[in-house]
């Protein structure tokens, strides 16, 4: 994006600049580059003269600043409007593609609790049924943490009974 050169760059002056403080740049600015303080830039002194002059005749001016305020605020709304719709399209689909991803993401949660319905009248099924197209039984990779230690004790007091019998 070009940054567009305004007068209160010219006088290097924020755009809410009082009154005051333009023309405190103005002085300044037009002390500093006087084209008799440089001689040996006299050209190019009296462009930036010339400058000054034109953006101090501006800005201290309410209705030509104003006028110029709504020039810079065109300017910028054509710049941001270039690019809007390309920006919009790029927040469209991410928006897409995150609300594809948690689509993705409930499918699988629902598909992973439709494995692991627990079941009490079906006993010939063990204790977790699969999926209802699935008639296998539940595999002991299904069990949960407490069925796994359950019967990691009852294998540990067998043992242990092994070892004192």
């Amino acid at each position: 994006m070009k940054k567009i050169r305004t007068h209160y760059d010219n006088l290097q002056v924020v755009e809410t600049a009082s009154l005051e403080v333009i023309k405190g740049a103005y002085k300044y600015l037009s002390q500093r580059w006087h084209p008799d303080k440089n001689p040996d830039q006299r050209e190019q002194a009296e462009q930036i003269t010339r400058i000054i002059n034109d953006a101090y005749a501006v800005l201290s001016d309410p209705a030509r600043r104003k006028a110029h305020d709504e020039w810079i605020a065109a300017q910028r709304d054509g710049e941001d409007g270039s690019h809007q719709a390309q920006r919009e399209a790029e927040q469209r689909r991410q928006a897409e593609e995150q609300a594809a991803r948690e689509a993705q993401q409930a499918e699988q949660r629902r598909q992973a609790k439709a494995r692991k319905t627990p079941t009490g009248d079906a006993p010939d099924q063990g204790r977790w049924a699969e999926t209802a197209s699935s008639k296998t039984p539940a595999s002991g990779a299904d069990l949960g943490l407490g069925d796994a230690l359950i019967a990691f004790l009852a294998i540990g007091w067998l043992y242990f009974i092994y070892l004192i019998g």
